[in-house]
């Protein structure tokens, strides 16, 4: 149940970030260019922190902990794309970047590094980073555009 679950939140993630600038542009036309860039800046911000931090989250909280913490930060961030009506209150949602994109990059690499056989833990890493943020976003973009 919980590993259908995580495919499932992969997948709208891979799908609902392609189309976040352009829904943000929509909502305020004149305004979209200064609130996509400080997002995309925040977004940075805490990719950087939470690369620097990875090891001792997952050390301190442990894999299982850390993969809620990750799943929660998921549903925090797309409850406040659906409620949240002015696009400066995105901003803020931003920070949950933290957990959904640096820590869980980490812990997919050390997860793929533990369960892979010797001298096969950079292949199993590359193909679980390739599946999830390259054809991963890639397929949803192209089933999800169909209308």
């Amino acid at each position: 149940m919980i590993l259908l679950e995580r495919r499932r939140i992969i997948f709208h993630v891979s799908y609902s970030f392609q189309y976040l600038f352009l829904f943000i542009d929509e909502i305020a036309p004149c305004q979209s260019r200064s609130v996509i860039g400080l997002m995309s800046l925040i977004a940075a911000i805490s990719e950087v922190i939470a690369f620097y931090l990875a090891s001792r989250v997952i050390k301190f909280f442990g894999t299982s902990m850390t993969s809620i913490f990750i799943f929660l930060a998921f549903a925090v961030r797309f409850s406040g794309y659906y409620f949240i009506v002015k696009p400066y209150f995105y901003i803020p949602l931003e920070t949950m970047h933290f957990f959904n994109f640096g820590i869980l990059y980490v812990l997919m690499a050390q997860k793929a590094e533990a369960i892979a056989p010797a001298g096969l833990s950079g292949t199993l890493q590359g193909i679980a980073h390739g599946v999830t943020h390259g054809l991963g976003m890639n397929c949803a973009c192209c089933l999800f555009s169909i209308e």
